[in-house]
C-alpha cells in the first residue's frame, strides 16, 4: 500500500510553493503524484510504492521547510 502525505496550511497558507515542489518531486521520480485534498484542505502527495521511511521523512521535511504542515497517512 502506498503512503500519502497531506500538505496543509501552516505558516504558509498559499499552496503555490507546495504545488511547485510537487511538480519538481514528480519530475525527479521521488513521488507518484499530487492531488488536491478536500478535508483537510491542502494537497495529497501520493508516495511511490515502497518509499523508505527516510525518503518519506525527507519529502515531508521539504514541505515543512516551506512553511506547510504535514499529516502522514499510512
Amino acid at each position: 500500500m502506498q503512503g500519502v502525505l497531506t500538505i496543509i496550511a501552516g505558516v504558509q497558507s498559499d499552496f503555490t510553493d507546495a504545488t511547485n515542489l510537487c511538480g519538481k518531486l514528480v519530475a525527479a521520480g521521488r513521488i507518484q503524484e499530487c492531488r488536491i485534498a478536500g478535508s483537510p484542505r491542502g494537497l495529497s502527495v501520493i508516495l511511490l510504492p515502497n518509499t523508505s521511511d527516510a525518503d518519506r521523512l525527507e519529502i515531508a521535511n521539504e514541505f515543512k521547510a516551506l512553511g506547510y504542515g504535514v499529516i502522514e497517512v499510512p
